[in-house]
């Protein structure tokens, strides 16, 4: 079963957030929808494996960045080791976000969510909170 536990709003924002905890009560994967005046306004895909996706349904800005690897941490252009917890701005085709959603969204098991959420994303759906009441109600 999916959960969404209502947060503190941001200004005139409503925040849901969908969390699959793993080991210690760290976080796996997570979404959050922000709802404006009943309609949803933002989502944001956390995936502890890849990176984040951030879509604003308001003015389609989407951004992706991904975690930085061991590459990327031990490389020459790097003046000093980084830890690979570093968020990398990922310009990009598509396709990482896509790995970013999927990842996330094979963790709620719940296809029927998955479908609406891409619908959202590809913009053939208009979505207010009344569509995510099903799972909003268990919160």
């Amino acid at each position: 079963m999916i959960r969404f536990t209502k947060k503190s709003p941001r200004g005139n924002l409503d925040r849901y957030v969908w969390e699959k905890m793993g080991e210690m009560e760290r976080s796996l994967a997570a979404i959050t929808l922000l709802f404006k005046v009943n309609h949803l306004y933002s989502m944001e895909f956390y995936s502890t494996l890849l990176g984040i996706f951030h879509i604003n349904l308001e003015t389609g800005k989407m951004d992706t960045r991904s975690w930085e690897g061991e590459k990327e941490a031990q490389s020459i252009s790097h003046l000093n080791y980084h830890y690979t917890a570093k968020l990398l701005s990922k310009m990009e085709d598509g396709r990482y976000s896509q790995s970013i959603i999927e990842n996330v969204l094979k963790y709620t098991r719940d296809d029927e969510l998955g479908n609406l959420i891409i619908q959202i994303i590809n913009q053939e759906k208009k979505s207010s909170i009344s569509d995510f009441q099903k799972w909003l109600s268990h919160s």
